[in-house]
Order: C-alpha cells, then sequence, then structure tokens
C-alpha cells in the first residue's frame, strides 16, 4: 500500500509510541521485546514503552495500515521495510508502512 502526501497528513503528528515502534522496526527484524529495549535505547532511557502500550499501538497501526501482516510467519520477529512499508505478524515481526 502506497500513501499519499494527503494520507499521510491524516497520521501527523505521530503519536510518541507510534514514532517509536516505526523507528526500532525500520532498520532490522525485531520482537515485542526488543522493540521495547530498542526504544529505550534510542531515547536514553527517557521513554519505556509497557507491553501493553506496545501491542495496543501495534495493533491500531495494523488497524491503520501504517504495519501489515508478511504472507509467511518468520522467527519471532518485527520487520521494517523501507519508508515505512510495513509488516507485523501477530507473534512475530512487524515493520513500518512508507510511502
Amino acid at each position: 500500500m502506497r500513501f499519499s502526501d494527503d494520507d499521510i497528513q491524516k497520521f501527523l503528528p505521530l503519536p510518541t509510541a507510534t514514532f517509536h515502534i516505526l523507528m526500532a522496526v525500520v532498520d532490522s527484524d525485531r520482537h515485542g521485546y526488543s522493540i521495547i529495549q530498542d526504544v529505550v535505547e534510542r531515547t536514553g532511557g527517557r521513554l519505556r514503552l509497557s507491553a501493553g502500550t506496545l501491542y495496543r499501538s501495534v495493533q491500531r497501526m495494523l488497524d491503520q495500515g501504517l504495519l501489515t501482516e508478511p504472507r509467511t510467519r518468520p522467527a519471532p520477529r518485527w520487520r521494517a521495510r523501507n519508508h515505512c512499508q510495513g509488516w507485523c505478524s501477530g507473534s512475530s515481526t512487524w515493520s513500518p508502512r512508507t510511502r
């Protein structure tokens, strides 16, 4: 799915958790705990996502089309695609969906 500039504007400003989840999965495959650790590291400990916040945010992002589920279920990780095109599997990998 590709987003137009108008579509992208509808998501802005991004909620803090959404922004940091997208940043965590943009460069590498990650599972939930790895995303939480990445956010802590990137923010110098200033932000710590709870599991509930992470999974609620991911579900919302899936519903919005910011993340998608992969056709095949890889090892439990979330995977990012270039420029916000995403993947997610319920117990495993996610990536952001970009334009």
